[in-house]
């Protein structure tokens, strides 16, 4: 179950992102996961819902696309 330390990897880079904007809260996180990742998109929403009780992130809904290839994106976050 590597999708626990991604979830934690991308909670850490949304509270560093968080911080150099002075934002107060997350509210949206969107992301992209390749196909071919190896990622298991189940996992990955479970695990977020777990790790994502911070005061920063608590609120915050998780939007996946899927896409072609391997990597995984983070490719919006919406801040208050």
């Amino acid at each position: 179950m590597h999708e626990f330390s991604i979830v934690q990897a991308l909670l850490d880079q949304i509270e560093h992102l968080a911080h150099e904007h002075s934002a107060q809260k997350v509210t949206r996180v969107e992301v992209a996961i390749g196909r071919f990742s190896g990622v298991e998109i189940e996992l990955f929403q479970r695990a977020f819902e777990t790790f994502k009780e911070t005061p920063l992130c608590h609120e915050a809904v998780l939007d996946i696309a899927t896409q072609e290839g391997d990597a995984m994106l983070l490719m919006r976050l919406e801040m208050l």
